[in-house]
């Protein structure tokens, strides 16, 4: 048994669809958004008046944003958000929500935008993300239950600021309902930030500190993805193609019989590597095995285990360390690209790093290990350690049952992330799970064919 952030239970648990369509409403008329209004005034000084540095006093006053009926535009319905300072009420902007994504139309405008979203591929194009990772967990505010969203764009886009934090039904950290600032204001200009949401009996329902709570922990469950198990293949590329296999996959990782070392027992890896081995056999890697969701690895010649992978504990940050170098891996969560209940994980260099939203330095899918380098070497920091030299990118990775536990294909096609192997095609070389290549028409079974793990029947 494990702790684990179960999102399929915990949508199950609040009646959300994975694709957030059922998430609690954000416009529900009489609801109100306050926000802190900032002003900038320059100062008089009696200071050295030769200085052009003008010193300036900053100003607040609070900003109340109130959804106060429909109105009609083009034919179709919005809310009126009304926006209310000392006592004077002026029209803002109609609003239209469809299932995660609210829509608005502008003041002297016809046509409507997005003025604010949950669904990850929205806002990766509003803000030029390029892709992004979403993390949901739930979080208890004053006795109820919101879903979180936090948000991770790709490396290239880590200049920003890389966490955005969304909670059903009250908008973004910062911003509220009205969008997603890239980057607050550090100019003296005017600006407003989001303080609290209220419902329609003025009852504060969120304040913007509630958006880094701590994640509810989730019950229990025995969903875990195994690392260690017969049959497994990792049908992987060199990525720098220094032996010859940047364009194909013949980088191979079978997963096959068992062995004792000191008194335990450790499953056996192979490798198929003809561009590095100079022929098509499957060689003797390394040997491991798996215990409380932590696998561990013996090198050949080796005669001490280490410490390879540590799956446990996903609701924490744990510090690891590899070669007198230490590293943490954050958190567990799923991600778009993930099978249901498979974790995924990313490392840093430490807690800080994480803190303040520095790049990672490799990625952990539970069941399949590190997808960025060689998944059987302990190699985060200094990739040239690896028994093989050569970056190694793990481009798919299958079970006994010929079922995907990561495709490369996913980030492409995440709609195909169930998808497993089919019959075997015909008019290629066939293998055998120990590399051996097949002269006869093989019986039901297992089988590498074009660098795939196929099933005959």
């Amino acid at each position: 048994m494990r702790l684990i952030l179960s999102l399929l239970s915990l949508l199950m648990t609040l009646g959300i669809s994975a694709q957030g369509q059922d998430l609690r409403p954000m416009l529900v008329d009489g609801k109100s958004w306050v926000y802190v209004y900032h002003y900038f005034e320059e100062c008089e000084t009696e200071e050295d008046e030769t200085s052009e540095d003008k010193i300036y006093e900053e100003f607040t006053y609070d900003v109340t944003y109130t959804l106060e009926g429909d109105t009609i535009i083009n034919g179709v319905t919005y809310a009126k958000l009304m926006r209310h300072v000392d006592g004077n009420s002026t029209y803002s902007i109609a609003l239209r929500e469809d299932g995660a994504t609210v829509y608005c139309v502008r003041a002297n405008e016809s046509e409507e935008s997005v003025l604010i979203t949950f669904d990850p591929a929205k806002i990766a194009e509003r803000y030029l993300f390029g892709n992004c990772n979403e993390r949901i967990e739930s979080i208890n505010v004053n006795g109820r239950e919101f879903i979180r969203h936090r948000y991770e764009p790709d490396e290239e886009f880590w200049d920003f600021d890389p966490h955005y934090i969304g909670v059903e039904g009250v908008g973004f950290s910062d911003a509220g309902l009205l969008g997603m600032n890239l980057i607050l204001p550090k100019c003296l200009c005017d600006y407003e930030s989001f303080k609290a949401c209220y419902n329609k009996n003025w009852v504060c329902i969120f304040k913007n500190e509630d958006f880094y709570k701590e994640a509810v922990a989730q019950e229990p469950d025995d969903e875990y993805i195994p690392f260690v198990e017969e049959g497994k293949v990792w049908i992987c590329r060199d990525d720098y193609g220094i032996y010859g296999s940047l364009a194909g996959y013949d980088v191979i990782f079978t997963m096959t019989g068992d062995t004792e070392i000191n008194g335990k027992t450790y499953k056996k890896v192979y490798l198929r590597f003809p561009g590095f081995f100079g022929d098509e056999e499957q060689h003797y890697y390394c040997a491991v095995r798996e215990e409380e969701c932590r696998v561990f690895l013996v090198e050949p010649e080796a005669e001490e285990e280490r410490l390879l992978y540590d799956f446990s504990r996903p609701e924490e940050i744990i510090e690891l360390s590899y070669d007198n170098q230490t590293f943490v891996r954050d958190v567990g969560y799923q991600d778009k690209y993930c099978r249901p209940h498979q974790m995924f994980y990313r490392l840093y260099r430490n807690v800080d790093a994480i803190n303040n939203g520095y790049g990672g330095i490799g990625d952990w899918r539970e069941g399949v290990g590190s997808i960025h380098v060689n998944p059987f070497a302990c190699e985060f920091f200094v990739k040239e350690s690896s028994r093989i030299p050569c970056l190694i990118v793990v481009q798919k990775c299958t079970n006994s049952a010929g079922e995907y536990l990561w495709n490369l294909n996913w980030t492409q096609r995440p709609n195909s992330i169930q998808e497993t192997h089919k019959e075997m095609p015909t008019g290629s070389t066939l293998y055998d799970l120990q590399g051996r290549r097949l002269s006869a028409q093989p019986t039901k079974g297992v089988y590498i064919q074009n660098g795939k793990k196929v099933v005959v029947k």
